[in-house]
């Protein structure tokens, strides 16, 4: 018993007569180990050519949505080279964080993504962002996908047509028209290639070349992520010769969402 007036520490017996057991060290490297933060994952930009018609923006947000709805977990933001705002260093400004990675919305190799998207990315990074660039869509799989969506059902005796906007890049021309034989083969179907402006085959002539392939009817498919006025009026020539259209592009289709998400994963995670 204490002394009266006599305050108890209220410390406990220890096991062991009173002695204090060792207690495990902790290293300054166990500290650290504590979990912290977790870091900010990276942005995701949709990098468009831009166009005066506004039908472009609204469908490349779409594909943009898309790409948000399959990954929640990113921010996703579009940007455009040219026509309309914003460019990509804006866009980049705008985000939460300063670490992109860009994916362009092309469906060639041409000049733009060669030239006109590295350039772009140079200004982002001059800014002080950290890029991570994306493949273009390409003649990706996916694309033949995103065409079949568009076309609908196979019908027998009915020929594709194929209309893309047109550029000035034989090698980038080349690579559509394999595209397009490859969604021939795909579908078991007549297909062909049209280009809307530049270098042929026009619309004409894809037309006459499925005639003479023996296609009973011809139906006109955008080969584009977006309507646009070149695409309008090829698409009245090709119904003026007998060839409807189906509406709309390829940037509405869940194939190319897809797509789009698989390159952005695959550039945050190189190799």
């Amino acid at each position: 018993m204490g002394r009266p007036g006599h305050a108890l520490t209220g410390r406990r017996p220890q096991p062991g007569g009173g002695r204090r057991r060792p207690q495990p060290e902790v290293n300054a490297a166990d500290r650290s180990a504590t979990p912290g933060p977790r870091p900010q994952p990276p942005a995701w930009v949709l990098l468009a050519h831009g166009s005066e018609d506004p039908r472009h923006a609204r469908e490349i947000e779409w594909l943009a949505a898309g790409m948000a709805g399959r990954r929640p977990d990113r921010a996703v933001a579009v940007a455009y080279l040219d026509h309309q705002p914003p460019d990509l260093a804006t866009a980049i400004g705008a985000l939460p964080t300063r670490s992109v990675v860009v994916v362009p919305a092309l469906l060639s190799e041409a000049f733009h993504a060669l030239v006109d998207v590295p350039a772009a990315v140079d200004a982002a990074v001059a800014g002080g962002a950290t890029v991570a660039l994306a493949a273009a869509f390409g003649a990706d799989p996916a694309v033949l996908a995103a065409l079949d969506e568009l076309a609908g059902e196979r019908q027998d005796g009915d020929g594709l047509l194929a209309v893309a906007a047109g550029t000035s890049d034989a090698a980038a021309r080349t690579e559509l028209a394999g595209l397009v034989d490859a969604w021939g083969r795909r579908r078991q179907q007549a297909t062909a290639v049209a280009f809307a402006a530049g270098a042929g085959p026009t619309v004409a002539d894809g037309i006459a070349a499925l005639r003479g392939r023996g296609a009973a009817t011809v139906t006109a498919v955008p080969l584009v992520l977006a309507p646009g006025r070149l695409l309008d009026r090829a698409l009245a020539q090709a119904a003026a010769l007998g060839a409807p259209a189906r509406p709309g592009g390829l940037a509405r289709t869940g194939a190319l969402a897809d797509l789009a998400v698989r390159r952005a994963e695959q550039a945050e995670k190189p190799g």
